[in-house]
């Protein structure tokens, strides 16, 4: 059962960094608070590959003779990296990524083709992202991606912005690392403090999100997309014929 999405506002987050660093009455720095705690969000999205930013786009109907797709988003979210990409239609399968100028200096002659895609490449990821399907599809489908959000950013100090993609035990992270943001503007001193308070709760949350292989031959359920499982779009021979 997936964790349940922060239950404080970003209202709430500014008020509390705000009275842990001294600033509850001093309303012209609220929005520096704003500010320091939407950084402390983007810093805690950089840490790892989270499991909350994790989501499923909308499917994409595949054309016969068109190979590139806008990327769709999922309830607003913003793409930020790709998880997998699959067709999950007639010619179900896994599609692996490639770089489209290799693709291109290894099909030179023949890429008018037409058949089942095997591989895709992403363009302009950070605006107006596409996904090219190599070769060009021969026949109607359905394209399906999982890629990884960027988090949402509180866009003022009343709290509006959409929910905060992230479990709400995971809540004094942001707070720990907003108040070490804050200190480093007003109280040096007390950025050790507050960023020992935030290691520790960070420390907590990767051991609590991570992936880890199996420790025996059994089938040990795991989270499908955790840190630590397989890099599938950067495979070697080691990760698919280990050696005995």
């Amino acid at each position: 059962m997936a964790m349940p999405n922060a239950l404080w506002s970003g209202k709430d987050i500014i008020t509390a960094v705000s009275r842990l660093t001294g600033l509850a009455n001093d309303t012209t720095s609220r929005a520096a608070v704003l500010d320091y705690t939407n950084l402390a969000l983007w810093e805690i999205t950089n840490e790892s590959a989270w499991d909350w930013l994790v989501t499923t786009a909308s499917d994409i109907t595949v054309v016969a003779g068109t190979n590139t797709y806008n990327l769709p988003t999922a309830a607003g979210v913003v793409f930020d990296r790709m998880y997998d990409v699959r067709l999950v239609g007639a010619a179900e399968r896994t599609l692996f990524p490639a770089d489209l100028r290799e693709w291109d200096r290894f099909s030179q002659g023949e890429q008018d083709g037409q058949s089942t895609p095997t591989h895709y490449t992403m363009f302009s990821t950070q605006i107006g992202a596409q996904v090219r399907l190599l070769p060009t599809p021969g026949a109607g489908d359905t394209l399906r991606l999982r890629y990884y959000a960027r988090q949402i950013a509180i866009l003022d100090v009343s709290g509006t912005g959409g929910p905060i993609a992230i479990p709400d035990n995971y809540i004094p992270m942001i707070v720990f690392k907003a108040a070490a943001n804050v200190a480093g503007w007003k109280t040096p001193d007390r950025v050790g403090f507050w960023e020992a308070k935030y290691n520790k709760a960070l420390s907590r949350a990767q051991d609590v999100d991570r992936v880890g292989p199996d420790d025996t031959p059994t089938l040990i359920p795991r989270i499908q997309h955790e840190r630590g499982g397989l890099d599938w779009s950067n495979l070697t021979d080691l990760d698919v014929y280990p050696r005995v």
